[in-house]
Order: structure tokens, then sequence, then C-alpha cells
């Protein structure tokens, strides 16, 4: 781990000494000079980046492409964005259920390379994934210095099949992992060295995020949070740069409630699905019917499955008021699934929530296999497999770095904890979802790598005979 004044490369060797006058200043250096100064410099991002993008081509193009996987939460997303792309202007009432953000990337790259041309999108989350992972590294790299830790970082990025998975169907969880990466990197970036382009650019990040999930926003107020109580230790985040940073996450914001209202006449900032979570979360039944149409979470679902099978588990499902529920009206008719919600708080108790927020964090790591992968035979065991290695391997190093991260020496890692917080906050109040975390695993691998890295260093300087 280093201070910020560590990960900026150093001084420039020292050269023969010249006069002044004699050096060429930066318009006379040939522009070849200059590209293959910036390549070396940046040598390890271009090699995970491009590593990372040929494994996601390969995936996406030959062995999982995205348009052979188009039912469910996929298909609505294909069938949104081709509307979309026929009739912007249409209103529809279910417009505004789910967050926008997927479907109208995915409508722009269909209205550039055709509605139909599905290597173009292939292609195209195959390039969004490999820019995740190029800014994972570059948030080690920041985080950590110049070592063997952010290569081992982009290194695990490139082969971290989650994120591999996720590109190879049309969700929001690809596009959202970047965004995530993004406003990781630009977080710390702004912490090191107090720049308005950063502020406008973390602002954009997560501004653009909320569009696909606005759970992103929840962050705002820690990070906020966790800049008060440590602003000595973060001088150069600046009041004026946290305004700056406010103004592109109000835009969106701005915009998404124009657009929800011109779609259903009602008021609501990204999407009108969160009362429907909210009921899933407080009453934890698999399902909820509205107008002869169901949802079910995947997760609730497994969650069940697993309570069949270990009926003495602690971790169960034990719904309010049974697994299935149903109102009379839409599935977006918010007001009636909030007070729904609200029944089911009544009948069992803040104890009882309380065990249910519990019960949903310990899901963003088991009790259920991330879909869509869950009920795809040949890659159920895989993705199993790796639910595994994350719970073993990520949430340790994760207390750790929340220990550290309120020390003055790592503080910029107890800004990178805030966003893990936020996950956890929503978990709570909503449902967990090992699907839910992946994205944020582009956090989670920064900071569990950078955590093994200090404790091997501790360990190598402890041997004896080493001052």
């Amino acid at each position: 781990m280093t201070q910020p004044s560590e990960v900026e490369g150093g001084a420039e060797p020292a050269g023969e000494p010249s006069a002044p006058a004699s050096l060429p200043g930066p318009a006379e250096v040939p522009l070849r000079a200059r590209v293959l100064r910036w390549a070396g410099r940046h040598s390890l991002l271009l090699a995970v980046t491009a590593l990372a993008l040929a494994v996601r081509l390969v995936w996406n193009l030959w062995v999982h492409p995205p348009g052979e996987y188009v039912f469910s939460d996929m298909g609505g997303y294909v069938a949104r964005a081709n509307r979309l792309v026929d009739d912007p202007f249409a209103r529809r009432a279910d417009e505004a259920f789910f967050p926008y953000g997927a479907h109208y990337l995915l409508a722009a790259v269909k209205a550039v390379f055709g509605k139909d041309n599905e290597t173009a999108t292939a292609a195209f989350q195959a390039v969004m994934g490999a820019f995740t992972i190029c800014f994972m590294t570059a948030t080690s790299r920041r985080l950590s210095g110049r070592g063997w830790v952010p290569r081992v970082v982009g290194l695990i990025g490139v082969l971290y099949y989650p994120l591999i998975s996720m590109g190879g169907y049309y969700l929001s969880e690809a596009p959202y992992a970047f965004f995530v990466a993004a406003s990781a990197f630009y977080t710390i970036r702004l912490a090191d060295e107090g720049r308005r382009g950063d502020a406008w650019l973390l602002g954009l990040s997560m501004g653009l995020g909320a569009a696909f999930r606005p759970q992103i926003l929840m962050a705002v107020p820690f990070l906020a949070a966790f800049w008060l109580l440590r602003r000595r230790s973060l001088r150069r985040i600046r009041l004026p740069l946290l305004a700056r940073a406010a103004i592109p996450i109000a835009l969106v914001l701005a915009f998404s409630a124009a657009r929800a209202r011109y779609h259903t006449g009602r008021f609501s900032l990204v999407a009108q699905n969160g009362a429907v979570n909210r009921v899933f979360g407080r009453c934890h039944n698999v399902k909820v019917e509205a107008n002869q149409n169901w949802f079910g979470p995947p997760s609730i679902g497994d969650l069940q499955r697993h309570e069949q099978r270990h009926p003495d588990s602690i971790v169960k499902l034990d719904p309010a008021m049974g697994l299935e529920l149903s109102i009379r009206g839409k599935m977006w008719d918010e007001d009636k699934l909030h007070k729904l919600a609200d029944r089911c708080i009544q009948k069992t108790g803040w104890l009882k929530q309380a065990k249910y927020a519990v019960t949903h964090v310990l899901m963003l790591w088991w009790y259920n296999v991330t879909w869509p992968d869950m009920g795809q035979p040949p890659f159920r065991p895989i993705m199993r497999a790796w639910n595994g290695v994350t719970m073993v391997t990520l949430p340790l190093p994760l207390a750790v770095a929340a220990v550290l991260g309120f020390r003055r020496r790592f503080v910029r890692h107890g800004l990178l904890v805030m966003f893990i917080v936020s996950l956890f906050v929503v978990a709570m109040l909503y449902f967990g979802d090992t699907r839910f975390r992946v994205p944020y695993d582009t956090i989670l691998i920064v900071l569990a790598v950078d955590v093994c890295g200090c404790l091997g260093r501790r360990l190598l300087n402890a041997r004896p005979g080493r001052s």
C-alpha cells in the first residue's frame, strides 16, 4: 500500500546535464516518440486491456454469444431496445418500470450497426468488459503502487469468470460493472490530485451508472460522510469539487424523472420497480402476481430450495405471509406494493425484519447461484465454483480493509470500502443476490489483493535477519 505521492511513478531518471535552451519542447518531440513514451508509461494497462478484450471476444463471439440467450430479462432488454430504435418517442406505461440504461445503450449500438447485427452488440459488450478490467487495474496501481499487486489484479480481472459470464448476456450487470469500476478509479484519483476534471468524470460515471442500476447512488451519502469524518486526510477533495461531481448526477436524475413522467404521468427518479423489490425484501415471498403477470427473483427461489434441502439451517426464507402474494393492478402500481410491504413489516415485527436484512447480506455471497448461469446446465457448475471461491477469498480482506480504512495512512481504502457498505445497505433494504455483488467485485478484488500484498510484505520484513 502506498501513499498518493508514491503512485505517480516518481521522478524521471537523471540524464546528462545540458543547457535548458537546447532541450526540445513538447511540440518538437516527434509524434511517434510521444506515442511510444505514453505506451511505455501505460504498458500494464494496455496489456491487461488487450488480454481482457481477447478473452471476452472469444467468449461473446464463439463460446457464449449473447444473441443465443435472449429469454426472460434478456428478452425484455432486447425487446425494449428494438422498439426504442423503431419508435423512440412512443409513450409506453411499462417503459419506466425498469432502469433504462441497459436497453438505451443496446439501442444505441443497434442504431449505429444495425438492429439485427448480433456480432456488433456482442463485440461492444466485450470492449466495455475489457475497459472495466482496465479501470480495475488502474485503481490498483494508484492504491498499491507499480509493483506486483496491480499485475495480479489485472490478471485476475482478465480471467474472472463472473464478469466474463455477465458480458455474455444482454443485462445491466456488465455495463454497470464498468461504471462502478470507473467511479472507484475517479474517486481515488480525485483524492490523490484534487483535479476538477476528475470531479466531473466521477459525477458522470455515477450518474450514468444510476441509469443502469440506481443503487450506485447509495454510495454518495456514505462517501460524503466518510469525507466529513476524514477530511483532514482528504484535503485535496474540496467542497467545490464535490459540487461539480454532483452536477452530472443531478442532470441524469432530472432526465430520468422527466422520462418517467413522459411515459407514465408519475414522478420517479430512475425506475418504478423499487416497490416490488421492497415487497420481496420485507415479505420473503417467492412470487408477486399482478394482473395475471408474475415476477420472482431467482435468488429468493434458490433460498427457498436451500431451506427445503436444509430445514434446520439458520439461513432460510421464512416468509412473512406466504410464498405467493398478489395485488389488484399493474406490477408498477407502487402505492399498492408499498402497502403490501408495510403489512409484512407489521406482521413480522422489526426483529424478524432484521434477520431478513442479515440474510440478504449473506445472499450476496452464497445460498444462490448467479443468474442466468443458474439455469444453464453447462455453466451452472462453473459459476457455482466461482461463487465458492469469492465467498472464501473476498470477505476477510474486505473486513481488514474496512478496519484499515479509518487510519490516516489507508484513508483511500476507506473510500473504496464505502462503495461496498452501500451495496450491503441496498441488500438489507431490498434483497441479496450474488448477481448484484458481481459488479462490485471490481472493487473487492482490488482491496483483497492489496491487503494480501500488504500482509505479505509485513511477513517478509518480520523474518529474522531483515531490518
